[in-house]
């Protein structure tokens, strides 16, 4: 852009629109270059505190993944496996909250899993098991099959 009135013309319209947003905003001229340099103040948590939650054994000072996630990973094995036409039964292995988590409830996440996946699904709690492990064993619960169908 040659002409300083357009130049003007962008930075304002630029401006207009930024008053738009809820978060604060600074906004430079356009250089020599027809760059506009902006920072924008941060609205939401960071991904680390969506997908994460404070650590039990530590009260808070760390972070582990949150069940949600470690469900939603869950979900994706289970999609897989359903893709390799795998038999329609396993076992989960999983810590104990999670198990409560997973199964707790009409609309437990457990439950919209074997209705969606058409597989039947038995938890089984282990207190050996971190909070976001979890392991699949075949029916009889004699076979770890979940390194078959991680991504």
């Amino acid at each position: 852009m040659v002409v300083p009135a357009n130049r003007k013309r962008l930075y304002d319209e630029f401006k207009r629109e930024l008053r738009k947003d809820r978060a604060q905003a600074n906004i430079t001229p356009l250089s020599e270059f027809g760059i506009i340099e902006m920072t924008r103040e941060r609205v939401r948590p960071t991904l680390l505190f969506a997908i994460s939650e404070p650590c039990p054994a530590c009260m808070g000072t760390g972070r582990v993944i949150s069940k949600s996630t470690t469900a939603a990973k869950i979900e994706r094995w289970i999609k897989r496996y359903r893709l390799e036409k795998g038999p329609r039964s396993v076992q989960l292995v999983v810590h104990p909250e999670l198990a409560h988590y997973l199964g707790s409830g009409y609309k437990s996440p457990l439950r919209k899993f074997m209705w969606s996946y058409w597989t039947r699904i038995k938890i089984v709690a282990d207190e050996n098991i971190s909070l976001d492990e979890f392991r699949f064993l075949d029916k009889m619960g004699e076979e770890d099959i979940t390194e078959r169908f991680m991504s």
